[in-house]
């Protein structure tokens, strides 16, 4: 199979805004450091609109398959996330956790070639 580099973009909405900004900060550098450790990821970004809270988080990843980009870019993403000092929350999961300023419920993925 030929491996083909995927652009992944993931939307996902930050539960409360606290310390987005300085969040959104943390979440690139933790995905520069990522690109540096891993060969299939490169060209990651990170926009947010901080009075929503949505973030759109994406990358570069070479893949064998379409699914295949969706999980090496959604192992990125929560690696990044949780690096930043965020959390994932599980699909359909609430968090248990005290503080949920920072975390994150995945709403949806786009795929492109990139």
């Amino acid at each position: 199979m030929r491996t083909m580099k995927i652009r992944v973009t993931s939307r996902y909405n930050v539960r409360t805004h606290d310390g987005l900004a300085s969040h959104i900060d943390d979440l690139m550098n933790a995905l520069h450091q990522i690109e540096q450790q891993r060969r299939d990821v490169e060209g990651a970004d990170v926009a947010a609109a901080l009075a929503t809270g949505i973030v759109d988080i994406s990358a570069v990843v070479a893949a064998d398959s379409w699914e295949d980009a969706d999980e090496r870019a959604s192992e990125v993403f929560t690696d990044a996330i949780r690096s930043a000092g965020g959390r994932v929350a599980e699909s359909g999961v609430p968090s248990l956790a005290d503080d949920e300023s920072l975390t994150a419920d995945i709403r949806s993925t786009e795929m492109v070639p990139a």
